[in-house]
């Protein structure tokens, strides 16, 4: 059923109607001929080949009724008051009312507004002069051949037009709604993904940086401090635990069969910056934290975000300055979150980055510039000189 109305809409279904309406015409004009033979008052000659060709030579201008419909009027105006001069009474009638009537259409719906009302009020003009003139000066009559012969038509193909601009205008809005829900479908998608690779990535990342620095003071004191061994050994089962814990609780949110009902831990916050703290301390860590302000009235979301640029920063100094001191600072006031991750340890080319704070290497800084980003707020990153690396992050909020 679509199918078939999408073809009634091709140039092929138009110029297969125009054919038929052709034929039509032709049919018609072709019938009046083999009538007028018995009609006494006409007085016609009888059927001939050149009368037949004359009827689908006149039926020829309705071919370009779409393209140039004026034009085509014009011509079969012109036409009709050659034929009434020099045939005889009565002959081509039919024939003559419906192209006119058809170009009158065509007229009302291919054309300009301007140009179908000064076409209209020309061919109305001869219609009821020329009409007058045949009923005999009967103007009544001639106005009623005028009004169903030009009027009612043009009124019609003005209608088709301005139905036919609407529908075009509403198939042009839907298919622009139908683009742009796909393209902010999509765009959901790709920053859905983009989210969940950057918590995955701080996840993993923080863990197994955790895990990887308890392994070596185990395998350190394994021989010498069975005792520190055996503590290094439960901290990294506790971190491993964790971190199976937190994926599972990932995907599960990822996951339509997920459970809704299934135990989750709440989501990291900057009130958990302390135990983030102790958990690196405890791998041997020299850390210096400094947190200033209360946690409560920070929104959820940035106060996760804040979480994670730590935990990230810390991943980042244990992994590129191991032993190296390494000093956080948490500043919270009225309007903002204000962090700043330093350590002291060699500034190498794969934490280096441009002045605008953009990672020339690292997922981990790219992720932090993108959490920065969503909340509005400033992140540098950089070398102190010759030695150490600083990540600074400014993340403005409103107080709930």
């Amino acid at each position: 059923m679509r199918h078939g109305v999408t073809w009634t809409r091709t140039a092929q279904a138009a110029h297969t109607f125009d054919a038929i309406v052709i034929a039509s015409v032709i049919t018609l004009g072709v019938g009046g001929l083999l009538a007028a033979r018995r009609d006494l008052t006409v007085q016609a000659a009888p059927f001939s080949v050149p009368l037949g060709l004359l009827t689908v030579l006149a039926a020829v201008p309705l071919w370009w009724r779409r393209r140039r419909p004026v034009t085509m009027l014009a011509v079969v105006l012109a036409c009709t008051a050659v034929a009434t001069a020099v045939s005889k009474p009565g002959l081509f009638v039919a024939q003559t009312v419906a192209e006119i009537a058809l170009l009158c259409y065509s007229v009302g719906a291919w054309t300009t507004r301007r140009s179908a009302a000064i076409a209209f009020m020309a061919v109305l003009i001869a219609v009821l002069i020329g009409g007058t003139a045949h009923r005999g000066g009967n103007w009544l009559a001639a106005a009623t051949d005028g009004i169903a012969v030009v009027a009612l038509p043009a009124v019609l193909g003005y209608a088709a037009r301005t139905r036919r601009s609407y529908l075009a205008e509403v198939e042009s809005r839907l298919e622009t709604a139908v683009r742009d829900r796909d393209e902010l479908a999509g765009r959901a998608v790709r920053d859905e993904r983009t989210r969940i690779a950057r918590e995955l990535h701080d996840l993993v990342a923080h863990h197994v940086s955790l895990i990887g620095v308890q392994a070596g003071a185990a395998r350190t004191a394994l021989d010498r401090s069975p005792e520190l061994a055996r503590s290094a050994f439960e901290m990294i089962e506790a971190s491993s635990r964790s971190a199976v814990r937190e994926m599972h609780q990932l995907l599960d949110v990822l996951s339509p069969e997920g459970s809704d009902s299934a135990p989750r831990t709440p989501q990291p916050s900057l009130a958990r910056l302390p135990t983030l703290i102790d958990q690196w301390r405890a791998t041997g860590v020299n850390i210096d934290a400094a947190f200033v302000g209360e946690y409560n009235h920070v929104p959820e979301a940035l106060s996760l975000c804040s979480y994670r640029i730590v935990e990230e920063a810390l991943t980042n100094a244990v992994r590129h300055a191991p032993g190296n001191a390494v000093r956080v600072s948490v500043t919270i006031n009225e309007s903002m979150v204000v962090i700043d991750v330093t350590d002291h340890g060699p500034t190498t080319d794969i934490r280096r980055t441009s002045i605008d704070g953009a990672a020339t290497s690292g997922r981990g800084l790219v992720g932090m510039r993108e959490r920065v980003a969503l909340f509005g707020g400033t992140l540098t990153t950089g070398g102190l000189g010759n030695k150490g690396f600083q990540i600074a992050a400014t993340l403005p909020y409103r107080r709930r």
